[in-house]
């Protein structure tokens, strides 16, 4: 192979490299727009006297429904870093997010349960089996219930 083709065959890989590497740069571009906006739309709500606690339940459905998105989409790496700022303005606020590890305690006062999975392990009853979406608190009330999968001890039959 002469090196002119060489050359063009490194040509066109760089080329795709570099628009792969824009179109990535326009998203991420993209997300930090949407989120300056929603961080507009905060400072608005909490001058304008609006009840802040529903903003805020409404914002955590709303970042909830995006990940499920990305996820479903694939482009859990693109969400990083709008979420990790997302995730920081909440802690700024006092706002807590719960993501129970499996088999951790249930409690009704943060967990809704919304599926049951089965087991023959009668120490695991009543326990956390997977956490299926985040639960939110703010300064202790909650805003959102975590949703989860619990354990039900079926007796081993």
């Amino acid at each position: 192979m002469n090196k002119r083709i060489q050359y063009r065959q490194m040509e066109n890989l760089l080329k795709k490299m570099n628009e792969k590497i824009d179109s990535q740069n326009r998203k991420i571009e993209s997300q930090s727009e949407i989120l300056q906006e929603f961080i507009g739309l905060l400072n608005a709500k909490q001058r304008e006297g609006e009840d802040f606690e529903k903003f805020l339940r409404e914002l955590a459905l709303w970042r909830e429904d995006v990940a499920s998105y990305l996820t479903a989409n694939e482009q859990e790496e693109q969400s990083h870093l709008i979420f990790k700022r997302l995730d920081s303005i909440f802690e700024e606020m006092g706002v807590k997010i719960h993501i129970t590890k499996e088999n951790s305690a249930f409690d009704s006062k943060i967990h809704e349960v919304i599926d049951i999975v089965e087991t023959e392990e009668e120490e695991k009853h009543a326990r956390i089996a997977k956490s299926i979406r985040n639960g939110y608190e703010y300064h202790g009330k909650i805003l959102l219930k975590e949703m989860v999968a619990g354990y039900k001890y079926t007796g081993g039959d």
